[in-house]
């Protein structure tokens, strides 16, 4: 039976993989296996941002930092979110956040993205 160290640092292994050797911060659900992720999750290396994706967390210790760092994550989330449910079908309109005023974050509350859809008439 292997210890519970060497199972994590299996799982971390396999975190290592899917980021990229550490490239990226957002990951799908759906590339780590069951046991890996909630390995990950129990120990604070992975946070939900929302169902059927995680960010890393490089410090565990640190909880929430989907909370408080949600700024190292965000764009990348978004692209790998639109990639994923509108493939190379999408464009982030830089308008609509202009016209509410000056932007005080690094990501806005506001967001439009534009995805091109095909039509077929009968």
């Amino acid at each position: 039976m292997a210890k519970p160290n060497q199972l994590l640092a299996t799982s971390l292994a396999e975190l290592r993989g899917v980021t990229q050797n550490g490239t990226r911060s957002v990951v799908k659900s759906e590339e780590l296996s069951r046991v890996h992720r909630e390995r990950l999750q129990t120990h604070g290396f992975l946070e939900e941002i929302m169902k059927g994706w995680l960010a890393v967390n490089s410090r565990p210790s640190a909880n929430n930092r989907i909370d408080t760092a949600w700024s190292t994550v965000y764009w990348e989330f978004i692209g790998r979110y639109l990639d994923d449910r509108f493939p190379g079908d999408w464009r982030l309109s830089a308008e609509p956040p202009l016209r509410f005023g000056p932007i005080t974050t690094p990501s806005p509350h506001r967001r439009l993205s534009e995805v091109r859809r095909q039509t077929t008439s009968l």
